[in-house]
């Protein structure tokens, strides 16, 4: 018994739903420490704060926006491979038919949306500071 021959419908599906879910949680995760850094330097406007702080919050910032974004992409590549999987495994028509109606985040305009907000993260933390 092949792969190609032990692979059902329903198991696309789920592989395909599961990196679904996980696109989902990475923005929203994403979503919320991005808002939450920026209520952070609006809200401390008052005091001053060092440049090293700036420093190591635009660091850290940096680091988790780039792991963020790299497992985002790995996510949309493997539900292009689950739409792409019937066609590449020559499976029978009735797997392909399936993932024709998944739709997949386009990874580009993710790209470029993510790194939008990530400069928007990054100068909302250097220009709250000039602004005292």
């Amino acid at each position: 018994m092949t792969t190609a021959d032990s692979l059902m419908p329903k198991d696309l599906m789920d592989l395909f739903s599961a990196q679904s879910g996980t696109t989902y949680v990475l923005w929203n995760l994403y979503a919320l420490v991005a808002l939450g850094i920026v209520g952070l330097v609006q809200k401390t406007e008052s005091s001053p704060r060092e440049i090293e702080t700036e420093m190591i919050l635009s660091f850290g910032f940096v680091c988790f926006g780039v792991a963020n974004l790299l497992t985002i992409l790995q996510a949309v590549r493997i539900q292009r491979a689950v739409i792409e999987a019937p066609r590449n495994l020559n499976l029978p028509l009735e797997h392909a038919a399936i993932p024709r109606s998944f739709t997949v985040f386009p990874p580009f305009g993710g790209i470029d949306f993510h790194l939008v907000l990530d400069v928007f993260v990054l100068l909302a933390i250097w220009l709250a500071n000039l602004r005292r």
